[in-house]
Order: structure tokens, then C-alpha cells, then sequence
């Protein structure tokens, strides 16, 4: 006979023992700095260089009679300078180097006249100023340049811009020639053209000779009776010998007169160990 046993259950047979929790996560390290920015690609150019051309042709609009700028069909020209939505350098008589203005042709600007105005300093790529024969009084403003300029060339020719050069005109040490041929510059050549060491020529012939204007005269012509032909009538002895013509008056260039250079060339001048010419 058997008896009957009952085995109950063992270590085995127990369940495992739950796991304790895991501890939490660590919070995400921060994003890495962001990186310096590299050079400013084209559109960022164009940006800066819109940003810098507004106030500064606005400016020149508005100091050399822009309202009365007219093609030769006595149509407006140069609105687009007071526009801010045009690009600069899609303006008129702009000229550009990697979106910045580095010449204004103002030579081609018809009927421009006025004065040469301080914001034109604000062009920083400026490379020339070229306003041979046009119609420009005033002075060269001494806020025009600085140490920053990169100015390489300044033409002031046959214009009526009178006063000094400003000694300011050359501490940049970028410029490489002046002319200023018959325009009205005065007084004595400033002692810092000693940092001008790109200087190559300095032009200022007839200084003392303004650009000048055109004033109105009586139209006398030679009496057409004393020039006649004798066989015909005529009389080579009428008198008078000159009558008032058809028109009755014409326009006459008359030249002004300005003081000039005086005084004597600093020794500093030494400094321009480019210079070639002085005239």
C-alpha cells in the first residue's frame, strides 16, 4: 500500500523578483554654439551696399539739381536714385565691384550742377570721383575722406570747387593722382600729402582760373554792306564796320579769377616716394 504525499512548490517554481525602476534619463546636452559667420555672399552684399546707397544718392540728388537732370528728349532721368527698391547697382551711372559702388559717372549726368555733398563719404568702396567740367561749386567737404578711404583718384578739372585741398585728402594713403586743371583751388598744399605714398600726380595748372560761367553779350558782326562786293553794291569803307547781328545777343564764356596756390611745397612731400609729376 502507498502512501500519498503532496509535494508543494519550490524555490524554483517562484516567480523572479520584480527589478527596481530605472533612474531617469539625463536631459539632451545643449545644441553647439553656432558657428561664425563666413564671408557675406552675394545677396548679403547687395544688402549692405542698398543699405549704404540710398541716403547717399539721395543726398548728391538732392545737392546736384536733380529734379533737373533731362535727357537730350528732355525726358527725367535719375529717379531710380530715389528709389530704395532698385538695387544700387542697377542704378544710373553706377558703377560696381562685388555689389559695392565704386564710381558714380556723374561727367554723364546732364545738367547736373551744385555742390559735392558730405554723404558721399558713406560710400566706404568708393574708388573715384570724377567730376571734370560739370557745373560744381563749393569746397571739397574734409569729412569727404579719412584713414579708411580707399579713394584712388579725384578729378576736380574746369569746375568752380574753390578753396584748400583738405589736408584729410590723403592720410588713407590709397590715393594715386589729382586733377584739379583750371579749377579754383587756393592757399598752400597741406603737409600730410607726406602719407600720400601712392601718390603719383598731383595736376594743378591755371589754379587761379575758376571754371567760370556764360554770361550775355551784345551780337556785333561785321556791317554786310562794307563786305560786299564793290561790283555789286557793295562798299568795303561803310561805316560803321560792325553792326548788331541776327540774333541780337549770343552767350559768352567768361572766365573767373581765383587767388590760386601760394606759399611754398612742404617738405613732407618727401613722404610720396611715388610721386612722378607736379604741374
Amino acid at each position: 500500500m502507498f502512501a500519498l504525499l503532496t509535494i508543494g512548490p519550490t524555490a524554483q517554481d517562484k516567480p523572479p523578483p520584480t527589478p527596481p525602476p530605472l533612474p531617469p534619463s539625463p536631459p539632451p546636452p545643449p545644441p553647439p554654439p553656432p558657428l561664425p559667420p563666413g564671408p557675406p555672399s552675394t545677396p548679403l552684399a547687395w544688402r549692405v551696399g542698398d543699405r549704404e546707397c540710398y541716403p547717399t544718392l539721395k543726398a548728391c540728388y538732392d545737392a546736384m539739381s536733380g529734379p533737373e537732370w533731362k535727357s537730350s528728349t528732355g525726358a527725367k532721368v535719375g529717379e531710380t536714385w530715389l528709389d530704395p527698391n532698385i538695387k544700387c547697382c542697377d542704378k544710373e551711372w553706377i558703377s560696381c565691384k562685388r555689389g559695392l559702388i565704386d564710381e558714380i559717372k556723374f561727367k554723364f549726368i546732364p545738367k547736373l550742377k551744385g555742390t559735392i555733398p558730405p554723404q558721399l563719404a558713406l560710400l566706404t568702396a568708393l574708388e573715384e570721383i570724377d567730376v571734370r567740367n560739370c557745373d560744381i561749386t563749393g569746397t571739397l567737404p574734409d569729412t569727404l575722406f579719412s584713414s579708411d578711404s580707399v579713394i584712388e583718384e579725384i578729378d576736380i578739372s574746369q569746375t568752380d570747387i574753390t578753396r584748400t585741398l583738405p589736408p584729410t585728402l590723403f592720410v588713407s594713403g590709397t590715393l594715386k593722382k589729382i586733377e584739379a586743371y583750371h579749377a579754383g583751388i587756393s592757399g598752400t598744399i597741406p603737409p600730410t600729402i607726406g602719407m600720400a605714398t601712392q601718390l603719383k600726380e598731383i595736376d594743378i595748372r591755371d589754379s587761379d582760373n575758376c571754371k567760370g560761367t556764360y554770361i550775355t553779350v551784345d551780337n556785333w558782326i561785321v556791317n554786310p554792306i562794307r563786305t560786299r562786293d564793290p561790283r555789286r553794291g557793295g562798299n568795303p569803307n561803310a561805316l560803321p564796320k560792325y553792326v548788331l547781328g541776327r540774333p541780337a545777343t549770343r552767350r559768352q564764356w567768361k572766365r573767373a579769377k581765383c587767388s590760386g596756390y601760394s606759399g611754398t611745397i612742404p617738405p613732407e612731400i618727401g613722404g610720396g616716394t611715388k610721386l612722378q609729376e607736379i604741374v
